[in-house]
């Protein structure tokens, strides 16, 4: 589907209509300030009537594109919310680039009929003559209404063919009808919020207020049913552990648990009017209403439709019930930490109402001035506890996340200006802050300062750590703050010595690319210290937990848990190679580690901080490759390659590796037809995956096969596939062999199709 730029067809009228946009600074995550255009393309092959547009944004200060956004134009189709475009690379700040875009189709309700007025115009000019395509349909709530708006949870009659009010984004038909009916037609309530979302072909007719309402009554209760039995859970010794699987598979299967949790934590369990303290159940709520937001991002990472709608309908409830002046200000700040862990961005609408009721409690605005800011920080420094700087790290990064740009520098200057070590360290860590404008003018203001100079020998040590951990060009600003702290007779504080007994678990690496390790040590008291890292392909060090207050029997259990979820103990060169390579990966993409992994690194390896260092797949491939030529003779190659089309179903590695792209159901509608056929096409179903899926990401599964492959070579117990074999396909890879002669990968597209399928039947995409 070729697209052609508006411009270059009417560029009077692309010149007068051209959308330019300038975000604030930290307005929207990873977005430099900058002007942004956004360029409308649209498709010119003859006949097509593909009714889309292709956005692509482009920065003032930068040749290449920002972003490229695909969006249908007509609002009732199978996408209605705009998507990064999965052919095209995609640089760091294009998940903000599109919160921005949808934000502008909010924002201003005649966007969108102008760009279909432009696409009618750009057909006419394509085909010849007047364009005779269907007329555009009204747009979706989800793309017109105003966030705080009417739009979600409407109590009128919803008919087949409009938008859920559950807030997916689909045809009300094609998501909640077959939940609804369940709950009306006698079943229970439970059934009713775990049923599965109809057919397309489903024709339940329309929905009214009275059941509507036995829909919501129905998730709530499911919800309530899951707390109870996390309490159940808990309140027996004999578990280990959260909760029990079945609550797991709950969270699984049931996409919008986030929104009625939300609403049973806000309207029951939080205290309110005379009650000062929650009801028993609250902690459990909340515990659960996290893992379903972590859930949701999960979703919104791969540009689900449902999940940023939902995702949109849950910041809009939190807004507009949890963040007002009535609410009790300690359950705004669990909601706040429960976004924090679960790494979800914060909506406009959000963020505003945040900051909104924070000054109806201390007029406290960014607008405010100084003094207000001063007022904050003061606050800050009387409730944050002085003995643990990384938890608190993330105690003020929740608090500080609403605040613009320019707040959060006089807080953290504040903070560094503080005659107390404690703050001055809490200070410098905000230098690997996710914000590259943000990190630069911490640096900045610090040196023009005079509180980086009193550093503490550990801040020192600590300072000279990250200082690697920054992208190159932002080196040299650190390195002037650690000559004015040398220069003020610091001397930097030693290295911690090295982990004694250091235990190393590693994953699999799972369908997205994520990859955990686990490090456990025993210190000279015998108590076992642990710590995990999560890391991403193409997005560096993901996350970094510390759990506390393990005891023994909880750490061996942990550990054995490990083992079951096909976990290998490795040699601990293992994990200082992953986290080198994968700290370059994240510079790579401008994404520092956070500063939770100086704690991983202080509490349980020590040793010399790790340095960005990038595994290159060509030469340690060709590396490996000599250190075994036997095993990788040309008939062995020959014979591994073609046995690993039963890797999926025979070993743990390899069970989850399939592909669950959100562009596999329309692609497959567009190549295969109808998804009940699918099946039964599978091949030319895989071979779709595979030409327009798979070979795009070659290089991410070079990269899968291949650290699987040093991970089965460091794992200190024998594995049922030699290392060799990994590495085998990962050349095959890299050297370019069709994707259609290495059956691994047609196994992978083959396993691929059914999930799909199940995803298009139920309206899930």
């Amino acid at each position: 589907m070729p697209m052609s730029d508006f411009y270059q067809v009417f560029p009077e009228l692309a010149e007068a209509e051209l959308r330019r946009v300038e975000p604030a600074p930290g307005e929207y995550e990873g977005v430099p300030a900058d002007t942004y255009t956004l360029a409308e393309h649209y498709c010119d092959e003859a006949g097509c009537d593909c009714r889309r547009v292709c956005i692509v944004v482009a920065a003032a200060d930068r040749e290449a594109a920002a972003a490229t956004i695909l969006l249908r134009l007509d609002c009732d189709g199978k996408q209605p919310a705009p998507y990064l475009d999965p052919a095209q690379p995609q640089p760091p700040q294009a998940p903000g680039l599109l919160e921005l875009f949808a934000l502008e189709l909010r924002r201003d309700p005649g966007y969108l009929p102008r760009m279909q007025r432009h696409y009618a115009m750009f057909r006419a000019h394509c085909d010849g003559h007047p364009y005779a395509g269907a007329p555009f349909a009204a747009p979706a709530p989800t793309l017109t209404a105003l966030p705080g708006s009417a739009g979600g949870a409407p109590r009128h009659k919803v008919g087949r063919n409009d938008p859920c009010p559950c807030g997916s984004g689909k045809k009300y038909k094609q998501c909640c009808m077959t939940q609804l009916q369940s709950a009306a037609g006698g079943g229970t309530r439970a059934a009713a919020a775990h049923a599965q979302p109809p057919s397309a072909a489903a024709d339940p007719g329309s929905m009214d207020a009275a059941q509507l309402q036995a829909f919501d009554e129905a998730m709530t209760e499911a919800a309530r049913e899951l707390i109870e039995q996390v309490r159940a859970w808990k309140a027996n010794p004999q578990n280990r552990g959260r909760w029990g699987d079945e609550v797991d598979a709950a969270l699984e299967i049931t996409r919008n648990l986030s929104l009625h949790l939300l609403r049973l934590l806000l309207t029951h369990y939080a205290p309110g009017g005379q009650r000062r303290t929650p009801l028993p159940g609250y902690d459990e709520c909340l515990a659960l209403l996290t893992d379903a937001l972590t859930r949701l991002r999960s979703g919104a990472d791969q540009q689900w439709a449902w999940a940023l709608a939902l995702y949109e309908r849950v910041q809009i409830e939190m807004a507009e019930v949890g963040f007002v002046p009535e609410m009790d200000a300690k359950v705004q700040e669990h909601l706040m930490r429960a976004i924090h862990e679960a790494r979800l961005p914060l909506s406009e609408l959000l963020r505003h109402q945040v900051l909104a009721v924070r000054s109806h409690y201390t007029r406290f605005g960014a607008a405010t001035g100084a003094h207000d800011l001063n007022r904050m920080l003061e606050r800050m420094i009387k409730k944050i506890d002085t003995r643990y700087v990384f938890p608190e790290l993330e105690t003020m990064l929740t608090q500080l996340a609403p605040l613009p740009g320019e707040s959060l520098v006089e807080i953290v200057t504040g903070l560094m200006a503080n005659p107390r070590p404690f703050w001055k360290e809490l200070a410098m860590l905000l230098l690997l802050h996710p914000n590259p404008r943000l990190r630069c003018t911490l640096a900045e203001r610090f040196r023009h300062g005079s509180g980086i100079a009193q550093l503490s020998p550990l801040g020192l040590r600590r300072l000279i750590g990250l200082r690697n951990w920054l992208p190159a060009e932002e080196r040299p600003a650190v390195d002037e703050l650690i000559k004015i702290v040398r220069k003020a007779g610091v001397v930097s504080a030693p290295l911690p010595p090295p982990g004694q007994s250091l235990t190393v678990y590693a994953s699999i690496f799972d369908a997205v690319g994520k990859h955990a390790l686990w490090a456990y040590v025993k210190d000279p008291k015998h108590y076992r210290r642990n710590a995990a890292v999560l890391v991403g392909q193409g997005q560096g060090v993901a996350d970094v937990s510390e759990p506390r207050g393990f005891t023994r029997d909880m750490m061996d259990d942990q550990a054995r848990d490990r083992i079951a979820d096909s976990a290998l103990v490795v040699d601990p060169h293992y994990l200082h190679r992953a986290l080198a390579h994968f700290i370059a990966v994240g510079l790579e993409h401008d994404h520092p580690p956070p500063a939770r992994l100086l704690e991983f690194h202080e509490m349980v390896v020590g040793g010399e901080y790790w340095k960005p260092l990038a595994v290159d797949p060509a030469a340690e491939i060709e590396a490996l490759t000599a250190t075994d030529p036997a095993a990788f003779a040309p008939a062995r190659v020959a014979e591994v390659l073609a046995g690993t089309g039963q890797w999926p179903e025979q070993h743990a590695f390899a069970d989850n590796w399939f592909e669950g792209s959100s562009v596999i159901e329309e692609l497959l509608l567009t190549h295969v037809g109808a998804p009940a056929h699918w099946m039964e096409q599978l091949p030319l179903a895989a071979a779709t995956i595979l030409t327009w899926v798979m070979e795009p990401k070659r290089a991410i599964w070079t990269g899968r096969l291949l650290w699987n492959g040093l991970r089965l070579r460091a794992a200190l117990t024998p594995q049922p596939v030699p290392w060799q074999d990994s590495v085998i396909v990962a050349r095959a890879l890299h050297e370019g062999i069709p994707l259609e002669q290495i059956p691994l990968m047609v196994a992978v597209a083959r396993r691929s199709v059914e999930p799909a399928r199940n995803r298009a039947l139920r309206g899930q995409y």
